[in-house]
């Protein structure tokens, strides 16, 4: 049974960027015994993503028999990158562009002031409020809660694995790409959570020929998030990385296949 009605956000405090709403589709069975929450893109919704999930239930059915699937939707704010005029967004973003270089990390591509730290961070606590919320309201562990998302909301997921103080059950990554690039800054404020999901598995998938968020920002997040250089806080060994020849800033079904056999893993 599919629930396609709006849901009224959790609760927020002055420091949480408050969800505009969220869709839910429902497990096929009961009781619920999982949870996916997903997140979309910088001036998307989350119709065409609960499209998408309502589909994957029905053609998984053994994948996502207990899972619930929350999709929230950001507020509508003015960001930068489109020149002030208000989208829906997690968070501001300046600007999308590095040097290219080839090898590690590309600094001016992970600039902080590319992005609005500061609303990073209230998303941030907003998933992670809704993720408490979840645990509470159906009784299953943070452990059983995957947080994946795309591009913006991709950078969501991958920054909860620093941010959530509590054990995550995974990390699902599409089109995405690190902000809260400060490691020293992170590793000095958030310490208590750094290795709470050091062994989370993550999945992250990227096309070759993405002309919005280029390949290197996402060779950057998976540096970043696994090489002790940097922040070094996901185990290598966790850390599923996959590009996908001519596919641009979207999705495609061969990743959608390695998706969910990534949650097949996760979600019993």
């Amino acid at each position: 049974m599919v629930n396609n009605q709006n849901q009224n956000p959790p609760p927020t405090t002055k420091n949480s960027t408050p969800m505009q709403s969220y869709k839910i589709i429902k497990p096929l069975a009961n009781p619920v015994k999982n949870c996916l929450i997903f997140s979309h893109g910088l001036g998307d919704t989350n119709e065409g993503w609960y499209a998408m999930f309502h589909q994957l239930t029905r053609q998984f059915p053994q994948v996502f028999q207990n899972t619930i699937v929350y999709l929230p939707l950001a507020p509508v704010q003015p960001v930068s990158l489109n020149f002030g005029m208000p989208m829906t967004s997690w968070f501001d973003i300046v600007s999308l562009s590095g040097s290219g270089n080839s090898t590690g990390i590309d600094d001016e591509a992970i600039n902080a002031r590319n992005f609005s730290q500061t609303e990073y961070v209230q998303s941030l606590k907003a998933i992670t409020d809704l993720c408490m919320q979840i645990s509470r309201e159906h009784a299953i562990p943070t452990e059983k809660i995957v947080v994946g998302g795309f591009s913006q909301g991709a950078a969501l997921s991958l920054g909860l694995s620093f941010y959530a103080p509590f054990k995550l059950g995974g990390i699902v990554a599409l089109s995405g790409f690190p902000v809260m690039v400060d490691a020293k800054f992170i590793k000095k404020n958030h310490i208590d959570n750094l290795i709470i999901n050091k062994d989370t598995p993550v999945f992250q998938g990227h096309g070759e020929e993405d002309p919005m968020v280029d390949l290197k920002f996402a060779e950057n997040a998976k540096i970043f998030y696994t090489d002790e250089n940097y922040l070094g806080n996901i185990s290598k060994d966790k850390y599923m990385f996959k590009k996908y020849k001519h596919m641009g800033h979207s999705t495609c079904d061969e990743e959608m296949a390695d998706m969910v056999d990534f949650l097949k893993t996760l979600l019993k």
